[in-house]
């Protein structure tokens, strides 16, 4: 990444604040590049050529906004691309596992609507892409089973031909424009209204302190939420800002190392609902099939845990100590209470079990039955072996047991962002 503000350190005030602007502009670039998103790397291109434009500090910030305008667009497609997968990632679950023939039409046309306004964004859906790979927590068998149930739709969605930005040459066009802007700062005369100054060093180090404790006040926020809906991606998350805070020597540093990690807990939170999602179906199912009865409902119970097994080898989920642990301290304590402000927040699962996990406990309090964890547990007991070949998942660059996923939510191996190194050497990306 290019050091735009140290290239303008001898020049004005105005030309070091478009230098400190031109770094973070740059480093976002990079963040979206390598997280590969295409389309966020166009947009911060786009914003580079005209951050370098206007010699005033007016017609500087006339161009900023012209240009977030054109890059508006491109942002919002990334933007799309992501939320989109996201849904069917999640949506698939649901889909695969009904049954019951209106809920099973609704999250078919969900999957199907998703699938179509995918493609219209994206020339090819390649489960090995970065974008999608790090979405989704099944390898091998698993990770073909997903894309085999999505097959059929893709199948039939009307072909589109998007037109996909390539990341690393929008990022040479961006560092061809700031060596082309730090030649003419060589030779450029003083802007004509300097007005803009870069502050003294208390006053920068007292803007630091400030967005520090911005950064602090988000993090205790996290952990305030952790201690209604426990899990432990949202605390290693909260760690990695804390730590990101305190260790940052500028404002800008602060800037890019916060934009990148909100951008991967936004992958680790599509990650960790398509898993829960998933291994958690058989409960949802049995949890509705307990007060719903019918053919239907039972039918469901038997597609989850095919579901289930399918893409995580896990018919029963309570085969996982950790998936008994999310109900014992999610799910069992909002039984029964108001859920004001409990709604599904980024970076936790589970929520979906919420609903039939209520009306299990009302119908079952009604008729002096026990409904707590260890009698769900009963609902969801099979004799169906777990598959071993499909138990294994995978978060970033990190592979372990199914069993053991309690290991990547606590301490996610994510890619690094600009400026960070790796021991003894330069920074890496993904």
């Amino acid at each position: 990444m290019t050091n735009a503000a140290a290239a303008a350190a001898r020049g004005s005030g105005f030309e070091q604040m478009r230098g400190a602007w031109l770094d973070r502009l740059r480093g976002h670039a990079q963040i979206c590049a390598t997280l590969d998103d295409p389309w966020g790397t166009a947009a911060y291109a786009v914003e580079i050529a005209a951050a370098v434009q206007g010699d005033t500090v007016a017609s500087w910030l006339a161009a900023l906004g012209a240009g977030s305008a054109r890059a508006w667009p491109l942002r919002a497609c990334g933007l799309e691309v992501a939320g989109h997968f996201t849904r069917i990632a999640i949506g698939l679950a649901r889909w695969a596992s009904e049954r019951r023939a209106g809920e099973a039409a609704e999250a078919r046309a969900e999957v199907v609507a998703s699938v179509a306004q995918l493609l219209a964004r994206d020339t090819e859906i390649d489960l090995t892409r970065p974008r999608y790979r790090w979405r989704l927590p099944w390898t091998g068998a698993g990770l073909a089973a997903f894309h085999a149930l999505l097959a059929p739709i893709f199948a039939e969605v009307p072909a589109a031909t998007p037109v996909v930005p390539d990341a690393a040459s929008e990022l040479a066009r961006a560092d061809a424009v700031l060596a082309a802007w730090r030649a003419r700062l060589q030779r450029a005369p003083e802007p004509v209204d300097f007005v803009a100054r870069v502050g003294s060093a208390a006053d920068l180090a007292a803007e630091l302190t400030a967005c520090r404790a911005r950064v602090h006040e988000t993090c205790d926020a996290l952990l305030a939420r952790d201690r209604a809906w426990p899990e432990p991606l949202r605390v290693a998350h909260a760690a990695t800002l804390r730590a990101a805070a305190d260790q940052a020597a500028s404002t800008v540093a602060l800037d890019l190392a916060c934009e990148h990690a909100a951008a991967c807990f936004q992958i680790e939170a599509c990650w960790l609902r398509a898993l829960i999602g998933t291994v958690g179906a058989p409960l949802r199912a049995a949890l509705i099939a307990s007060y719903e009865p019918g053919a239907a409902a039972a039918a469901s119970l038997v597609a989850a845990r095919a579901h289930a097994s399918a893409l995580a080898g896990a018919p029963d989920p309570f085969a996982l100590p950790w998936f008994g642990e999310l109900v014992a301290t999610a799910l069992a304590p909002h039984a029964s209470g108001s859920l004001d402000g409990l709604g599904s927040h980024t970076g936790e699962g589970g929520i979906e079990l919420l609903g039939p996990w209520r009306t299990w406990t009302g119908v079952a309090a009604a008729h002096g039955d026990l409904a707590d964890h260890r009698a769900a547990r009963a609902l969801t007991a099979t004799d169906a072996a777990a598959d071993r070949s499909r138990a294994r998942i995978r978060l970033w660059d990190r592979e372990v047991d199914l069993a053991d996923a309690l290991r990547l939510r606590a301490a996610p191996t994510r890619p690094r962002g600009p400026g960070e190194e790796a021991p003894g050497g330069p920074a890496r990306t993904m």
